[in-house]
């Protein structure tokens, strides 16, 4: 059985210029600023998506229901899926 520390292994290495970003803004003010309604179960893919919008970053994910529409984008290539 593939785990999911042996999928993250496998994207860093086809990813070399990977790396970690500060958490400089409030997740809470850009929802208020921004006038932008979401779930609480949405939050945490909406903060990340968020994240990767502001670093000029990519949010991989396995979950093909996201999209940049969550933070009110229209911009896909902020998005790659990660096949299952």
């Amino acid at each position: 059985m593939y785990d999911v520390a042996g999928r993250l292994e496998d994207f860093k290495k086809a990813a070399p210029g990977y790396g970690f970003w500060n958490n400089d803004y409030s997740f809470s003010e850009w929802l208020t600023d921004g006038k932008i309604s979401i779930s609480s179960a949405q939050s945490t893919d909406a903060y990340l998506l968020q994240l990767c919008e502001r670093n000029g970053g990519i949010f991989a994910t396995f979950d093909r229901r996201i999209k940049p529409l969550l933070i009110g984008s229209r911009d896909e290539s902020l998005l790659e899926y990660i096949p299952s």
